[in-house]
């Protein structure tokens, strides 16, 4: 057996030299990082050495029997080691050898996996980012939440905040149970009490017995109109009514848009008016599947942004990253809790790598006693 060592500058020209020389019979036994001083280096400093091997009477070339064994066992211990990582992480289902046997950017990739973010999203951004993954190990905790933070961009958050300028119509629509009832009231409470807006509350959903007594009960407190509306012309004459007013939050049944009950009040409302904004509200508990069925079940309805509700009843926000990273329609506010109006905050990634972290704080025992992740926060 003939075995030979390649340099070069990535692991495509490595692999040109291994056929050139030893033809294609050559198998590749090992691919790693080492220094390399060519000035023409993917990365300053670093090329790619690849071990090749090919059965000896196929090229002819002598070799002593003894350097022949202590290199085959040099490399059987170096693969039984690649071969115990393989078995750790699934990162070379995503990640090409190249960026496999870099160990920063493979540590990286296990870190985001950990906080249960898309296998395949993390190899795109590995690879987006591969110029930028050798770091020291003093700065290593602070890189790989860069990481992650890297993950956190490809998530839009809602730009247009309330300005308080002209009549706004805001609509809140999604499945039942996710808490779209209370979220409208906590923005409706914070319009009319922390911004002093002139603001009303209508509610379209009749199927709930308890529906609309509910909004009704915020009304009372609150000091707020509330109108109940059964049709389309129902629902006009009621924004009619509080045409002087700055706010109206427009509270919709919780049910599948694929009934065409309530849609088309919806489709009109839009269509008539201009200054409507629409919210998608999901419930941040959510199995990742069922968050995409119940999105795309609404997708015929026409909206702007979403709202996740019940942040506080979860600790693992890796199945609404990943929605949100998929999705084109940003994300506006956050609910943390019951409480009228307090619980509620503009999204912002901050807060979900906050809860991500924290929620794998135990999870991450191991990886934090070696000291790759330290628990510190995350820059917005």
């Amino acid at each position: 057996m003939n075995i030979r060592k390649f340099i070069a500058r990535n692991s495509s020209e490595a692999i040109k030299m291994v056929k050139k020389e030893m033809g294609d019979d050559a198998v590749i036994l090992r691919t790693r990082n080492v220094p390399y001083s060519g000035k023409d280096a993917e990365r300053p400093g670093q090329g790619i050495e690849v071990t090749a091997a090919i059965d000896y009477d196929a090229t002819g070339s002598k070799q002593s029997g003894s350097d022949v064994n202590e290199e085959i066992k040099e490399l059987s211990r170096e693969l039984k080691e690649i071969k115990e990582a393989i078995l750790f992480s699934d990162a070379t289902d995503v990640l090409t050898p190249e960026f496999y046997f870099d160990r920063d950017i493979r540590e990286k990739y296990n870190y985001l996996k950990t906080l249960g973010i898309n296998r395949n999203l993390i190899g795109k951004i590995m690879s987006e980012n591969r110029r930028e993954t050798s770091y020291s190990s003093q700065d290593r905790s602070h890189l790989l939440q860069e990481s992650l933070l890297k993950v956190m961009t490809k998530i839009k958050i809602d730009s247009e905040r309330d300005t308080g300028k002209g009549q706004k119509i805001y609509t809140f629509i999604g499945p039942t149970g996710v808490g779209k009832t209370t979220t409208l009231a906590k923005l409706a409470a914070q319009s009319a009490i922390n911004s002093g807006m002139k603001t009303a509350m209508i509610t379209l959903d009749t199927f709930r017995i308890a529906a609309a007594a509910q909004l009704e009960a915020y009304a009372r407190i609150m000091g707020l109109p509330v109108e109940v509306a059964v049709s389309s012309k129902e629902l006009n004459a009621a924004i009619r009514k509080y045409s002087d007013y700055d706010r109206i939050f427009i509270d919709t049944a919780g049910r599948s848009p694929n009934s065409d009950h309530g849609n088309k009040d919806i489709m009109n409302l839009f269509r008539d008016n201009a200054n409507v904004h629409g919210y998608l509200v999901l419930s941040a508990t959510t199995h990742y599947k069922n968050m995409v069925h119940a999105s795309e079940r609404f997708e015929n309805l026409p909206f702007h942004s979403y709202i996740f509700s019940k942040l506080d009843e979860t600790d693992d926000l890796s199945p609404m990253i990943n929605f949100l990273i998929l999705k084109e329609k940003p994300v506006s506010y956050f609910t943390t809790g019951q409480q009228v109006p307090e619980d509620i905050e503009l999204a912002s990634r901050k807060k979900m790598a906050s809860i991500l972290l924290s929620g794998i704080k135990e999870k991450s025992h191991k990886v934090s006693s070696e000291g790759i992740y330290n628990g510190s926060s995350c820059r917005p």
